[in-house]
C-alpha cells in the first residue's frame, strides 16, 4: 500500500480532498511539502501534529466563480496509528460558509490538533489545540 511507503520517509504531507476521484466517499491527494508534487491518493491517513489551511485567496475566488480549486487543506506527517481511547471530533470545511475548518457538531474553529483521521466518510480530529474553546474536551492525547 502506498501510504506505508510514506511511514518508511516519514515525510510531511500536505493533504486535500480530491473531488474529482469518488464523489461517493472521499479520496485525499497527498502532496510532498518539500517537493510541491503530489506523490499519491489514498482514502484513508492519519496525520500527527496536523495544521489546518485554508487560503483565503483560494475561498474568495469559490465563492465569487462558483468553482471549486485546491485552497484548503491539512498539513501533517503520517502516522501508522491513532492513538487508543482519544475523544475523536468531526470536522468539515465549506468555503460557502465558514472561514476555515470547524467542528460538525457546533462549529468551533479548528486549526490545530495532535491527530487527524482521514477516512471515506470524512476528517475527525483529537487532541484540538487549546485556542479553539475548552468546551470540546482539551488535552493532551496519550
Amino acid at each position: 500500500m502506498f501510504v506505508s511507503g510514506l511511514l518508511k520517509t516519514a515525510r510531511a504531507l500536505f493533504v486535500y480532498r480530491n473531488v474529482h476521484k469518488g464523489k461517493s466517499e472521499h479520496t485525499y491527494s497527498l502532496r510532498d511539502r518539500s517537493t510541491g508534487k503530489v506523490t499519491g491518493h489514498t482514502q484513508s491517513l492519519i496525520l500527527k501534529d496536523p495544521v489546518f489551511k485554508v487560503s483565503g485567496k483560494g475561498r474568495d475566488r469559490v465563492r465569487r466563480e462558483g468553482v471549486k480549486n485546491v485552497h484548503a487543506g491539512v498539513l501533517g506527517t503520517v502516522v501508522a496509528e491513532a492513538p487508543l481511547g482519544a475523544e475523536w471530533f468531526r470536522v468539515t470545511y465549506d468555503p460557502k460558509k465558514n472561514q476555515g475548518f470547524v467542528t460538525r457538531d457546533g462549529g468551533k474553529p479548528v486549526e490545530k490538533a495532535q491527530y487527524a483521521k482521514l477516512t471515506p466518510s470524512g476528517v475527525e480530529v483529537a487532541g484540538i489545540a487549546e485556542e479553539c474553546g475548552s468546551e470540546l474536551g482539551r488535552g493532551a492525547v496519550k
